[in-house]
């Protein structure tokens, strides 16, 4: 698994997320009561999907590289 923070602002107070990258070996997912439906997509097809107010270009170089098992990535 990888994890890494996100720091920027957003309507004028500093917000700060948790990003996680998990890698599996089955297609069996688990839910918890935090979530209701998940979701296997290419990374193409999620960049296209969510609704993302900055560079998606920056998006998918770092989720890509973090796909790849980079360690550090930006």
């Amino acid at each position: 698994m990888l994890n890494w923070s996100s720091t920027y602002i957003w309507n004028n107070e500093k917000c700060k997320e948790l990003n996680f990258v998990s890698f599996v070996d089955s297609k069996k997912v688990e839910l918890n009561e935090e979530h209701i439906e998940y979701k296997w997509l290419k990374l193409d097809e999620f960049i296209k999907l969510i609704r993302w107010d900055d560079d998606k270009k920056l998006l998918k170089k770092i989720l890509k590289k973090a796909l790849e098992k980079e360690k550090y990535f930006i």
